[in-house]
């Protein structure tokens, strides 16, 4: 009997590993969001809470017109949720980009009256600046369910698509509240906030109003089962570059926004000395983690600096550039050390933003001191309170990489969140912004 039970368990926890294995192969590849950044629960929160963050992440579970959906995390009045694309970027391209999944349904059958349940949808490119979608609750129109009243926010339509039938991500069948990028005039995002609306409502700077007179139909808070791109591409640009600068006259530094692959190849045409490719131009290029140096062989006396320009591109299936803020070359005036005439001079301590960002496990932040004097090096959260102390010491000229696994000074793993990294030296503070997910 012993043996029995043996095999019986072992069978269920191989079954159990084969469910894993495949969920997370299948969430690999999901249209879903990939993590939850932030949950901030309003009044009557809770129920689908157990299940976090898996209960909001990857595809709908749609109950369809007739009854809502048990799949779902509650908000509660009033609260929130932010949620992250990992492996996907959502870019304006035809029609709405992105599906926000709620469970609305229709009161006796009746398209023009049901249960809803409202929230106002945000988005963002880096997490830190949110742009949310122009809403407009319209009084007067009968019965309160009537979606008309309801022109821009998320949980007005009710969830058809199922475990993935139909599509979730083709907008004519799989209900749900679509969201188009150009309404808030941004060409990609990442990060998606849902904010419930409760009873009341806010206004366009995100203030509650206490008494709109719309007389909203009652609500315990906004249910979300998932959210979905339509129009994306993959995260695969081989890397951004954060800053440049000429250290001497034949020596330039580039930071990249995370390390290059073993073997990966830099573009021939990603980066131009004074409009020529690098390739057109005698140089060694030296890379080591997420800088790279670019050595001038045969530097001329008297000359100015060089100007370097970056292409960084995020491309679609047909090619074209889907990264806005790098559409056009950036170019850095390159000065070195020396005072001549418009020449920059370089910082005496560079903090270079935290990489991988943003992180799970451990991030890496590299410091590059520039002349003798102690420094601290501390993490704080939006509140400003100092959670953890990475570094404190007296420190010489040279490069310094440190890492931080997200927890505070206790040993406990810090939330979900955004927070600040703080290096003071030398009379100066310098800060850089860092993603972690749980």
């Amino acid at each position: 009997m012993k043996n029995r039970l043996d095999m019986q368990s072992m069978i269920a926890l191989i079954g159990s590993l084969l469910l894993f294995v495949m969920g997370h192969s299948l969430h690999a590849q999901s249209p879903g969001a990939d993590s939850v950044i932030d949950f901030v629960p309003g009044i009557g929160a809770g129920f689908g809470a157990d299940s976090l963050p898996e209960i909001v992440l990857g595809i709908p579970r749609g109950g369809g017109e007739s009854e809502g959906s048990l799949h779902v995390l509650s908000l509660g009045t009033g609260g929130e949720i932010t949620l992250f694309f990992d492996d996907h970027v959502i870019v304006d391209g035809p029609g709405p980009d992105l599906t926000v999944f709620e469970n609305p349904f229709y009161i006796g059958g009746d398209s023009l009256n049901r249960y809803i349940e409202t929230a106002v949808v945000e988005v963002s490119q880096d997490g830190i600046e949110f742009h949310r979608f122009p809403y407009d609750f319209v009084p007067g129109i009968e019965p309160p369910g009537n979606p008309g009243r309801f022109i821009g926010l998320a949980g007005v339509v009710p969830v058809i698509s199922n475990d993935g039938d139909p599509d979730p991500t083709d907008p004519s069948v799989s209900g749900g509240d679509h969201f188009d990028l150009s309404q808030v005039g941004i060409p990609n995002a990442s990060f998606i906030r849902i904010i419930d609306t409760g009873s009341d409502t806010r206004d366009e700077e995100g203030d509650l109003v206490v008494d709109n007179g719309l007389e909203l139909p009652p609500q315990a808070g906004f249910d979300l089962d998932a959210i979905c791109h339509i129009n994306w591409t993959l995260k695969d640009a081989p890397f951004q570059v954060e800053a440049a600068r000429a250290v001497a006259s034949d020596r330039i530094l580039v930071e990249f926004s995370k390390a290059l692959e073993p073997g990966q190849d830099i573009p021939p045409d990603y980066f131009l000395l004074d409009d020529l490719p690098l390739s057109e131009v005698d140089t060694v290029i030296l890379a080591e983690s997420s800088v790279l140096e670019i050595l001038l062989a045969s530097p001329r006396e008297g000359d100015p600096p060089p100007v370097l320009s970056v292409r960084q591109w995020i491309r679609s299936d047909g090619g074209e550039n889907l990264l806005n803020p790098f559409e056009e070359p950036i170019e850095w005036s390159l000065g070195v050390e020396e005072n001549g005439p418009g020449v920059k001079s370089v910082p005496e301590t560079v903090l270079s933003v935290p990489r991988p960002n943003p992180f799970r496990g451990s991030t890496t932040i590299s410091l590059e001191v520039r002349e003798e004097g102690r420094g601290t090096l501390a993490i704080y959260d939006l509140r400003g309170r100092r959670i953890l102390v990475l570094s404190d010491r007296s420190y010489q000229p040279g490069l310094y990489r440190l890492t931080w696994d997200g927890r505070d000074s206790c040993g406990a793993i810090s939330p979900s969140g955004i927070y600040l990294v703080h290096f003071s030296h030398g009379g100066r503070a310098y800060r850089q912004k860092v993603v972690f997910l749980r």
